[in-house]
């Protein structure tokens, strides 16, 4: 790990928050593979079975996905717990204040926002090894809540402290937008809504899932009215100057915080048809949302990486020498993609009979998504031999 504290920048807790989501998105081949009737996530009630059984290929699948899970999870909180103890030295060192309330200050919500994944992490790790963990979960979604409450007031703060300086004194010009790096601050606000949009998806406690339903929905719109205001800036700064090569991998961010937005408004929806209407959740309108998304993700993932091929950004910044932290955003897309892909498939598809479930179509449509995931894990690979 890097020893020089001035080459510390908070961009390096993006490190943990790609591992945690590594781990998310290693969990989805249980969520979406092994059966779970009656309950909205796959448990170490319905995992260990199949875990046991006695088709062999099952089980050796089984056990490589459950120590992914935990491998990827290690290396989270293991990156985690380094971030915090040099963010902390980070913090005391001459200019701190001067960059908290420069644009470059922005990368300060990096930390919720990976203090966020981990309260999603630390729910995956539960689930997949407690066992009956739903037998007494409704009494953890308090917590979960309480957690997502701190987190994003803290989100709240340092994004009103930011743009209060540029309120209050302008000076906000091309130069400093002519790239997506401020999407950090939907980022983290949208990390946040869909961690209050668990309580209120899973949850039947009617004080837990309503917390759970507005926390969501506040969050949510902070997240898309950033988006909105923040991708125009950067788009009229990218016209004006053009994009900034050391920060072009920016064009991806919008992949994250789409599938991040189209999962709260999947969880939302569906607390409404089962806590409020007592109706099942129209698969219709599952497959209209999640293809949308995956649309839009579809064409900033193909424009960003025709641009990051050809100004060198892979070259330079991931097999080069040339050091950027920041290189760790690219790891968030290629989850984000695998995730929402898996969605797509297992309730778009799926649950709308167009295609049929442990078929070779399933099965292949799956094994696209892996090829992803295996790229984007060598990316991490690659940064993490650079780095640490």
């Amino acid at each position: 790990m890097i020893q020089d504290q001035k080459k510390y920048t908070p961009q390096f807790f993006l490190a943990s928050l790609g591992n945690g989501g590594m781990t998310v998105a290693v969990y989805m081949y249980l969520m979406f593979l092994v059966k779970h009737p009656g309950k909205p996530m796959a448990n170490f009630e319905h995992i260990y079975p199949v875990l046991t059984g006695d088709n062999l290929i099952i089980s050796i699948l089984t056990g490589i996905t459950l120590a992914g899970i935990l491998y990827f999870a290690f290396r989270h909180f293991k990156t985690l717990f380094w971030n915090l103890k040099q963010f902390q030295i980070f913090k005391s060192q001459p200019g701190y204040l001067e960059f908290k309330k420069s644009r470059a200050g922005l990368s300060l919500m990096t930390v919720p926002l990976t203090l966020a994944m981990t309260v999603n992490v630390s729910f995956i790790l539960g689930g997949a090894f407690i066992p009956n963990l739903w037998s007494f979960v409704e009494y953890l979604f308090p917590f979960a809540l309480l957690a997502f409450a701190v987190i994003g007031y803290n989100a709240f703060k340092i994004f009103i402290e930011h743009i209060s300086e540029y309120i209050h004194k302008g000076g906000l010009n091309s130069e400093d937008t002519n790239n997506f790096s401020a999407l950090i601050s939907a980022f983290a606000f949208s990390m946040v809504a869909v961690g209050f949009s668990a309580s209120a998806a899973m949850s039947h406690v009617t004080a837990t899932f309503t917390i759970g339903f507005i926390g969501a929905v506040f969050f949510m719109i902070l997240s898309a009215g950033v988006l909105v205001i923040e991708f125009s800036n950067g788009i009229r700064g990218i016209l004006a100057k053009g994009l900034n090569p050391e920060t072009s991998h920016t064009f991806w961010i919008i992949i994250p915080i789409l599938t991040i937005l189209g999962i709260t408004i999947v969880r939302l929806s569906s607390s409404i048809a089962h806590n409020v209407l007592h109706i099942d959740m129209p698969t219709g309108f599952l497959y209209i949302i999640l293809s949308l998304f995956v649309s839009i993700q579809a064409a900033f993932g193909i424009i960003g990486y025709k641009i990051m091929k050809s100004n060198g950004y892979f070259d330079k910044y991931v097999t080069g020498k040339d050091h950027n932290p920041a290189s760790y955003g690219l790891i968030c897309p290629g989850v984000a993609s695998f995730v929402l892909g898996m969605f797509l498939i297992g309730w778009g598809f799926i649950e709308n009979d167009i295609v049929t479930k442990y078929s070779l179509v399933h099965y292949s449509l799956i094994a696209f998504l892996a090829l992803i995931q295996i790229k984007t894990i060598g990316t991490i690979r690659k940064l993490d031999n650079k780095y640490f």
